[in-house]
C-alpha cells in the first residue's frame, strides 16, 4: 500500500514544476508550491479520525477507503485545464490519510525483533515505485484479516487521547519538532529539483533524480545492522546531516557533486531519519494505539509541514526569479540553514531511550 500510493505521489513531484509551466496558472510558483502543499494539509486533517478508526474498526477497511479517496483524487487532478484542478485533487487524495494505518498494519503483523526489517522492506518498495515507476493495483483486496483491536474500549482511549503522553518524552518531543521542520525544508528539493538541475544544465533530470531512490534502497537494506551497532540517535542523525549536506551541495552548482554525492544524500536521509522514526514512534507507543501515535506525528509531518514548506519554497523560490532566472545558491542556503537548527534540536533534546511510561504502558482489560 505504501508502494502504491508514493507511486501517485512520485509520477507527480519530479515533474510537476516544470509542466505545471503549460498549463494556465502554471506560471504562478505560489500556485505550484500550493498544489503540491495541499495534499499535507488534508493529510493533517485526515491521519487523526483514519488513525483511530483503524484502531477501533480494523485496518484493511479504513486503508480501502483512503485509497479510494486517492483514487478519486488522482482523477479530479487529471483534468488539466487549470493548475486549480490540481490543488483541488491532491486536497482530495490527502484525505486518504491512512499512512498511520498502514504503519500500524506492519507493526501489528510483525513480532519486535523484526520489524526494523520489515520497515526496511516497506522503504524499499517505496524506493522501488519512484525508480521505476511500475504500475500495481489491486493489493488492498489481499491484506490479512486484522481485527480491530480498539473494539470495546473507553471513548478517552478510541479517540486517541492516551497517545499524547507521548508529548511527555522529551526525545519524542524533540523527534516531532525536527521531523516538522525537516518535512517543511524537504518541500524545496520536492518542488524545485527538477527545475534547478535543468536549468543548470544535467541532462537527463528525471533519470539523474532517481539516484536518491537508489541510494535510498541501499540504506534500507543496512538499516538493522545500523541499528544494531550504533543506536537510534547516531543514525538518525546522520539523517539529518545528509540532508544539509544535500542542500549545500546544490547551492554549490557544482554538477559532478551535485550527482556524485548530493542527489543520493536525499535517499540515504530519508532512510535513516524518516524511517527509522516511524520505528521510533512504534516503539513508544502501546500496541492498541499505534496508529493514533503514528497519526500525531503524521499530523505535524505530512499536515502543516507540508503546506508551509511549499508555500514558502514557492515564495522564496519566486522572490528570487527575475526574467525566468532563479537564483538558486541563495534559495539552497537559506534551506541549508533550516536544517543545521534542526540538526542541533535533535542533538540537543533526543536521548533515544525507550520511555517507560509510554513504551511499556499496557491495553487494559475488558
Amino acid at each position: 500500500i505504501f508502494g502504491l500510493r508514493m507511486l501517485g505521489l512520485f509520477l507527480i513531484l519530479p515533474v510537476f514544476a516544470v509542466h505545471a509551466k503549460s498549463m494556465p496558472g502554471g506560471e504562478d510558483a505560489m500556485l505550484v508550491g500550493l498544489a503540491m502543499g495541499m495534499y499535507g494539509l488534508t493529510q493533517a486533517i485526515g491521519q487523526i479520525p483514519f488513525g483511530i478508526a483503524s484502531d477501533s474498526y480494523g485496518r484493511k477497511r479504513i486503508i480501502v477507503i483512503g485509497l479510494v479517496l486517492f483514487i478519486i483524487g488522482s482523477l479530479i487532478a487529471a483534468i488539466d485545464t487549470h493548475v486549480m484542478w490540481v490543488i483541488i485533487g491532491r486536497a482530495v487524495q490527502g484525505a486518504g490519510a491512512v499512512s498511520a494505518a498502514v504503519t500500524a498494519l506492519i507493526a501489528d503483523s510483525t513480532r519486535d525483533e523484526h520489524r526494523t526489517k520489515a520497515m526496511a522492506l516497506v522503504g524499499v518498495s517505496i524506493g522501488l515505485t519512484y525508480a521505476a515507476s511500475l504500475v500495481m493495483a489491486g493489493f488492498s483486496w489481499i491484506l490479512p484479516h486484522t481485527p480491530p483491536i480498539g473494539k470495546g474500549r473507553p471513548l478517552a482511549e478510541v479517540i486517541g487521547l492516551p497517545a499524547l503522553k507521548l508529548f511527555r518524552n522529551r526525545s519524542f518531543v524533540a523527534f516531532a519538532v525536527t521531523a516538522f521542520l525537516c518535512n517543511a525544508l524537504n518541500q524545496f528539493y520536492a518542488v524545485f529539483s527538477n527545475p534547478f538541475v535543468t536549468q543548470i544544465g544535467i541532462p537527463a533530470p528525471e533519470v539523474v533524480l532517481t539516484l536518491g531512490q537508489w541510494c535510498e534502497m541501499g540504506c534500507m537494506a543496512i538499516v538493522p545492522f545500523l541499528l544494531h551497532r550504533f543506536g537510534l540517535k547516531v543514525v538518525m542523525m546522520l539523517g539529518l546531516v545528509g540532508w544539509g549536506l544535500r542542500n549545500g551541495l546544490l547551492a554549490t552548482g557544482h554538477i559532478p557533486a551535485i550527482i556524485a554525492l548530493a542527489i543520493p544524500m536525499h535517499g540515504l536521509s530519508f532512510a535513516f531519519f524518516g524511517m527509522i522514526g516511524s520505528i521510533f514512534v512504534d516503539r513508544e507507543a502501546p500496541p492498541h494505539l499505534r496508529a493514533g501515535a503514528q497519526a500525531l506525528v503524521m499530523i505535524l509531518t505530512n499536515g502543516p509541514a507540508l503546506l508551509i514548506g511549499n508555500t514558502l519554497a514557492g515564495q522564496l523560490v519566486k522572490r528570487h526569479t527575475q526574467d525566468g532566472v532563479t537564483d538558486w545558491s541563495t534559495v539552497w542556503l537559506m534551506s541549508t540553514f533550516g536544517y543545521v537548527a534542526s540538526l542541533v534540536i535533535f542533538g540537543l533534546f533526543f536521548t533515544g531511550e525507550r520511555h517507560s511510561t509510554t513504551a511499556h504502558d499496557q491495553r487494559p482489560s475488558g
